[in-house]
């Protein structure tokens, strides 16, 4: 979907009707949505692979990305009314579906044997200014706290998932590098999942994975004191 030529179907201040609409007013503070290719897959795909070639150029593996479910759940009492908490509830389920994929792109989750950068990317011991000089990156991510203390010109973004004093320097992704899997996007289940005393709880689900093709071009840098 592309954000740059959508037109608004709803205000800033109201609560989306949809997950499209969320994505319009939302999107920003996202990172995976934001900034990875997405790649469709068909739903019964399964996992996908892609080649990988060894430093010498010459050995190649297969290196494989599941899809896995992220799943929020909102609640609809038989006395609510449109425009009710509900439907905020609903918006918080879309926030939190966006906050996973950042923090299992961040973090990995074991549960579905996916190694977030925290693990994968190089890492690199120093200032900040010392590693974008050694490595080009295109933006650097960080908690707040971190990125108040780092003097760049690059594009900062916020990210409450890193740690103190770690940051991230991120390439301009492209589909070689990394790519965000979908095989089935956000979709609410129109059937409750339970239903007692007037009150019905809903489920909203994705399938998707986050497929890191060249870790190598992510920075992970642990800031070192001074």
């Amino acid at each position: 979907m592309s954000m740059g030529n959508t037109k608004m179907t709803n205000t800033k201040n109201t609560v989306p009707k949809n997950f499209e609409e969320f994505l319009e007013h939302y999107k920003n503070e996202t990172i995976v949505r934001r900034l990875f290719p997405k790649k469709e897959v068909k739903i019964n795909g399964g996992k996908i692979y892609s080649k990988v070639i060894s430093n010498n150029g010459k050995t190649a593996k297969c290196r494989s990305y599941p899809a896995f479910c992220i799943q929020q759940e909102y609640q609809i009492s038989e006395l609510d009314k449109p425009g009710h908490s509900y439907e905020m509830d609903k918006k918080t389920a879309y926030e939190l579906i966006c906050a996973t994929e950042d923090f299992v792109l961040l973090n990995g989750d074991e549960i579905n044997y996916v190694d977030g950068l925290n693990k994968i990317a190089v890492e690199f011991i120093g200032t900040p200014q010392e590693a974008i000089e050694k490595y080009n990156p295109v933006r650097i991510i960080a908690n707040r706290q971190t990125l108040k203390n780092i003097n760049t010109s690059l594009p900062k973004d916020e990210n409450r998932f890193i740690d103190d004093g770690k940051c991230y320097l991120f390439p301009e992704i492209t589909p070689d590098i990394a790519e965000f899997v979908v095989w089935k996007d956000v979709y609410e289940d129109p059937i409750p999942t339970s239903s007692s005393c007037g009150i019905s709880i809903y489920s909203i689900y994705e399938w998707v994975g986050i497929a890191i093709h060249k870790p190598e071009k992510f920075i992970k840098v642990t800031i070192a004191a001074k």
